[in-house]
């Protein structure tokens, strides 16, 4: 994705040929390749339980030390564009036209994991035509202080790219909805935190767990917290961890990690919401309070709404819209794009770690909204 903007932005002369541009170019490629190097096992549900066990070091800080790793910094050195990629992980994205490619609400890493997942996933809907985008889309400087006369560099389209912007913002949002926070991914990722949260609940498990799982040893000691021990972890990580609890006693956590491996998911109700996509209060507190009254296990999920952002000039954060360029104003596509303007609905969903407490809350909150 990358390579295929860096060509179109070359094709329309975005960039000035020679010596300095193949450099850039180079380094735009690498730091394509390495923005995401960083992120742990299972990914920001990694980094959620690490910040519940007070870990925080970011993915961002781990990607940066990854990079200065012999194994990757020699290559890097080879073809003399170290401190050209490191730079892209350093400066706001605006400072020349190859950060936008790097860091934008439109960038490579975005068009990447949508067309991938799309396919990977079967989601036969929010096709994305990548040609007509390629040739719609250009990087200008473009106004973010107009009193100040101040420019940055930003993606800027075509009046004829409209819709498929708008195709691209739709199906970022879809996948969210359709796939990311999709009922069973979200009850996966809560099980697994149930079960991490239960190991380092009972010291007697985390001794004797530890030396075996580098995950937990990463988790439970500070001295542990390098970049080399984090280049020990990865996904089997998890699930080696949760296949070893799940052969032991360890009572309600060996049975998630049983259901887990089982596919025995965590089972959930969402909420009813109004016209206007919000939760109905009087409805809502009522299926709480009974099934606090009955004594019921449950908890709230509402993921984010994941979608396009629209900011206000002069706001800090106006480059990171995708511009459209008539003649030669800038206007953020929200301003001529309904459906850029628009913010999906949210899911506020109720999970119940037991089928049959689900079921039964079914019926409760058909006779709250009887009433």
């Amino acid at each position: 994705m990358a390579r295929r903007m860096l060509d179109v932005f070359e094709r329309v002369n975005v960039f000035p040929a020679g010596a300095a541009h193949d450099k850039r170019r180079k380094a735009t490629l690498a730091a394509a390749l390495l923005h995401d190097v960083g992120h742990g096992p299972y990914s920001h549900v990694f980094e959620e339980i690490s910040e519940t066990l007070g870990v925080v070091q970011a993915h961002e800080e781990y990607t940066r030390q990854i990079i200065e790793q012999p194994a990757i910094k020699n290559i890097l050195d080879r073809h003399a564009i170290f401190d050209e990629v490191v730079s892209f992980f350093e400066t706001e994205p605006g400072y020349d036209p190859y950060t936008a490619i790097i860091s934008s609400q439109m960038d490579c890493d975005r068009l990447d994991f949508l067309v991938r997942d799309r396919y990977h996933t079967g989601l036969h809907s929010a096709e994305i035509d990548l040609e007509w985008l390629f040739d719609s889309l250009r990087i200008a400087e473009v106004p973010i202080d107009p009193l100040k006369g101040i420019k940055a560099y930003s993606f800027v389209v075509l009046p004829k790219g409209i819709s498929v912007m708008e195709d691209f913002i739709t199906a970022y949002t879809q996948m969210y909805q359709k796939i990311y926070f999709h009922k069973a991914t979200r009850a996966v990722q809560h099980m697994v935190r149930d079960i991490i949260r239960g190991i380092f609940a009972d010291q007697k498990i985390i001794a004797d767990l530890k030396s075996a799982f580098p995950v937990l040893d990463y988790w439970a000691t500070k001295s542990s917290q390098t970049v080399e021990k984090y280049l020990e972890l990865d996904d089997s990580s998890i699930i080696s961890l949760v296949a070893a609890v799940s052969k032991k006693d360890y009572g309600n956590i060996t049975e998630i990690a049983l259901r887990y491996l089982r596919r025995d998911l965590y089972k959930c109700i969402e909420l009813p919401v109004s016209k206007k996509k919000q939760l109905i209060p009087g409805l809502t507190a009522r299926f709480i309070d009974a099934l606090k009254a009955r004594g019921f296990e449950y908890f709230d999920d509402i993921p984010p709404a994941k979608s396009y952002k629209q900011f206000a000039v002069m706001d800090p954060n106006f480059l990171l819209n995708i511009m459209v360029m008539r003649g030669g104003d800038f206007e953020p596509l929200g301003e001529v794009s309904d459906i850029a303007d628009q913010l999906p609905a949210r899911t506020y969903r109720i999970y119940f770690r037991h089928e049959k407490q689900r079921n039964e809350a079914q019926e409760i909150l058909k006779a709250c909204r009887a009433n």
